[in-house]
């Protein structure tokens, strides 16, 4: 259940405990254009607010969800493109690219997102989205200049990542792009151990 106060919404969850929601990042996580329109020419909000269970913005939520027309408007109203959030340090071109929303992640780009931004634990939007196999957003990224062969914290690539989901897509698009498949990572392990070990079959 729900009930609006001021600019927050009072949300009672599952196990019946009380949180509040900036309202703007419920219209945003919801694709409510005109609400979110109406919260900020009202400017009762301020757009950056974060909510306090994960740190997310109303840009965030709205790039997780691959709403375009939201994060446009949210971005000519000055929102952050590059704010972190307090969870993971992700950004909402992370977001957007852990998602496949590769519309969201070119206007994301566009308004200065930062394609070389790690979050915590080292992971880049290039390697969010070759993760996930989401090939219509690594192409944008890769465009964009995103590196291919960052590794995050224990080492992993974008490539052994993809690689150890199966993504043979996503793989290949990777190797065009001259990721390295002889790297290792901390543990000692190849793009070609990775996939062999996943029972992926790609032929590296």
């Amino acid at each position: 259940s729900a009930c609006l106060v001021g600019s927050e919404m009072c949300i009672r969850d599952s196990d019946r405990s009380l949180y509040k929601v900036p309202a703007l990042a419920v219209a945003a996580s919801k694709g409510y254009y005109e609400v979110v329109m109406m919260l900020i020419m009202e400017g009762k909000v301020n757009v950056d607010q974060k909510c306090s269970q994960n740190g997310y913005t109303a840009l965030m939520w709205a790039s997780q969800c691959g709403h375009v027309d939201i994060i446009k408007f949210l971005l000519q109203s000055e929102a952050n493109v590059n704010a972190r959030d307090d969870y993971d340090g992700c950004s909402a071109l992370g977001l957007a690219a852990s998602g496949g929303h590769a519309a969201a992640v070119e206007v994301l780009l566009q308004a200065g997102a930062n394609v070389h931004e790690t979050e915590n634990y080292g992971w880049t939007a290039l390697i969010w989205a070759s993760q996930r196999g989401q090939v219509a957003t690594m192409n944008v990224l890769l465009c964009a200049g995103a590196d291919v062969h960052v590794a995050d914290k224990v080492g992993k690539t974008a490539l052994m990542l993809a690689a150890e989901q199966g993504h043979v897509s996503a793989v290949e698009l990777l190797l065009q792009a001259g990721a390295d498949v002889n790297t290792h990572d901390k543990d000692g392990n190849s793009a070609l151990i990775i996939a062999a070990r996943s029972l992926s079959l790609i032929h590296i």
